[in-house]
């Protein structure tokens, strides 16, 4: 009875899980507006994709002049790290497969259409660890509660209501990683291997840290999982998942000059400074950090740990050994693949898929704790405090933080710009690009980002005869920050303040005098 009661737990959790997600779209405000700039950026992307234009490169307008502007150093998105330019065309920093496969999705539905990858990877996710874990015939309540944990009381949830193709990845990467725990009940044929390893392989198509996963899962699969893989299975599962990651760097070189493209090419940036000893030491002990915070579910992990150690019952050929090996080690060398700790984001995402090991770590090592019914309830009670404290920070905290941003941060701002006559806009920070870039198909961005800039500007619109344009500063709810438009070269234009839209965005009407 109390098996049935704890199956059905489980099943229910993973059908709450579904309906969260549908409703966490709620948030998701219905036009071209994301919770964080990278999403705007890769929204630039997938729309010219979706229009046919299927260049890889951005090209943002079909007007000569804003081209040969642009092409001037007035290009709103040719500064810092988020647009390069390269032998004459422009790069997005956001690698082009995932905006690529949600094209067809955004042509289809809209803006809605870019929520449906994320959304049903993560439900890949979800049913590939609950199979893993029914495979591993562990308590059927403490696979309920090992869901429970996965589904609300970690941030990976909230990524289904991001426009960002980390949970795309991460069901990918866990293909791979549930793949190597099959048991050696049968021989594997030819076509398990090579899907599950081309799976991993696609994975670094769209995640720069799954390179981390491959570089330690392959050799530790190898070591570990071996006799249930059996040689031919492991080979032909690390070709595929090889081969398909040499397709990639070979595509980026052709591309970009780059094997890594626009990453590779982000990463050894001065500007960032990401390779130096001190930024990744800053790196790790940050994401570091944020992992105690925000997978609470590792306390649970460690006890169990301490129970097996003490009672002398750690296997090393288990695959609870296994999988830790591999997230030890996935770490420090993920740090390695990602140019910072995230930054604005819920949760650490670059270390997601060691919070997934997580789940399955406890739900193997689970199997070997010893049979005394205290011991088990005690640790029972301490996951399920873990539990409590994962639902606070990412069910509801966290959720809270991401509808606020959507409803706050953007939104006011975008509906102003869209319902304003004026056709050219100028840009304070190219992170307005990012954020209010679906409007650029109806209006004409420009970098006003310094005096020269702004300057060159002036003189491009007054050639063209627009005396009258929007200009957008950034800053905070507190104040704006210093531009252009307050320095000596804004002298001799008339302007109006219209107000402050959003969290960051302050908006004039500037009009240059006839004859100025």
């Amino acid at each position: 009875m109390a098996e049935t009661i704890g199956r059905r737990a489980g099943l229910l959790v993973l059908t709450a899980g579904i309906v969260a997600t549908l409703l966490l779209q709620l948030a998701v405000p219905s036009m071209e507006v994301f919770w964080s700039g990278d999403g705007g950026l890769k929204n630039l992307q997938a729309k010219q994709f979706a229009h046919g234009d299927m260049h890889v490169d951005l090209r943002l307008t079909e007007k000569e002049w804003v081209r040969t502007a642009w092409d001037e150093g007035l290009h709103p998105g040719e500064y810092g790290n988020y647009i390069y330019k390269i032998d004459g065309k422009y790069f997005s920093v956001f690698p082009y497969p995932f905006p690529l496969v949600s094209a067809p999705f955004y042509a289809l539905f809209g803006d809605r259409g870019y929520y449906v990858i994320p959304v049903i990877a993560l439900w890949v996710v979800w049913i590939t660890i609950y199979l893993a874990m029914q495979r591993a015939c562990i308590d059927p309540w403490m696979k309920a509660l090992l869901m429970l944990s996965l589904v609300f009381a970690m941030p990976v949830t909230l990524y289904a209501a991001t426009f960002w193709e980390h949970t795309l990845g991460l069901a990918l990467a866990m293909t791979g990683i549930v793949y190597t725990l099959r048991y050696d009940d049968f021989e594997p044929g030819k076509t398990g291997p090579l899907l599950a390893g081309g799976a991993l392989g696609f994975a670094v198509w769209f995640r720069p840290e799954t390179l981390a996963l491959t570089a330690i899962l392959l050799p530790a699969a190898f070591l570990w999982r071996r006799r249930a893989l059996t040689f031919r299975g492991w080979l032909l599962f690390s070709v595929a998942a090889v081969g398909v990651s040499i397709l990639f760097f070979v595509v980026n070189y052709w591309i970009y000059g780059h094997p890594l493209g626009t990453h590779g090419i982000q990463m050894r940036s001065t500007e960032i400074a990401a390779t130096t000893p001190h930024a990744i030491v800053d790196r790790f002990v940050s994401m570091a950090k944020m992992t105690i915070r925000f997978a609470p579910v590792g306390g649970f992990v460690a006890a169990i740990f301490a129970v097996l150690l003490i009672s002398k019952r750690i296997v090393w050929q288990s695959e609870y050994v296994y999988l830790t090996v591999v997230a030890i080690v996935f770490f420090p060398l993920m740090v390695y693949m990602v140019p910072s700790d995230g930054g604005f984001q819920p949760g650490p995402r670059f270390v997601f898929i060691a919070f997934l090991l997580m789940i399955l770590i406890a739900a193997y090592a689970w199997r070997a704790v010893p049979r005394n019914y205290a011991l088990r309830v005690a640790l029972s009670v301490l996951l399920i405090g873990t539990i409590l404290v994962g639902v606070k920070r990412s069910a509801i905290s966290e959720t809270r933080w991401l509808i606020k941003q959507y409803d706050e941060r953007v939104l006011p701002a975008y509906m102003f710009l869209a319902k304003r006559d004026e056709q050219v806009v100028a840009l304070s920070r190219v992170e307005i690009l990012l954020e209010l870039g679906g409007l650029v198909e109806q209006k004409d961005f420009f970098a006003a980002f310094d005096d020269e800039k702004f300057s060159k500007m002036i003189e491009v619109f007054r050639a063209q005869k627009i005396n009258k344009f929007l200009y957008i500063g950034f800053g905070d709810l507190k104040e704006e920050h210093d531009s252009a438009l307050r320095h000596d070269v804004a002298k001799g234009l008339q302007v109006e303040s219209l107000g402050h839209y959003g969290t960051h965005f302050y908006f004039y009407s500037v009009t240059i005098p006839q004859g100025a």
